[in-house]
């Protein structure tokens, strides 16, 4: 029985085997632009995203340069700050790399409101 058992696994496998090298699938086709593209695709979503532009632009509006410098220790040049508060928030939501641009337009223009 365990003989019989082994043989139908074995031929099922060989089975799906065969059948996925000989399917149509392996044909070639057209790529698109995205399938070329060498940058990563975005991970976070969309509701994440604006949460951190929401945050940053928040805090960099609320706060003077020289407390946002101090607080994230960087520079006093309004790009490293925004960097830092963007990568901050990021990391507060658990978002992905592509949120930190996110980030880094709504510190900038909280910056430009105040």
């Amino acid at each position: 029985m365990s003989r019989l058992v082994l043989l139908l696994g074995a031929g099922l496998i060989a089975a799906a085997l065969l059948t996925g090298y000989f399917s149509d699938d392996s044909s070639p086709t057209k790529s698109t632009a995205a399938e070329t593209s060498t940058t990563p695709a975005a991970t976070t979503p969309s509701g994440v995203k604006l949460n951190v532009f929401e945050r940053s632009y928040s805090e960099c509006a609320s706060a003077t340069v020289e407390q946002l410098a101090a607080k994230f220790r960087v520079g006093r040049e309004e790009g490293l700050i925004a960097a830092a508060v963007a990568r901050s928030w990021t990391k507060q939501f658990g978002a992905g790399p592509d949120a930190i641009a996110s980030g880094e337009d709504g510190c900038l223009q909280g910056f430009r409101e105040k």
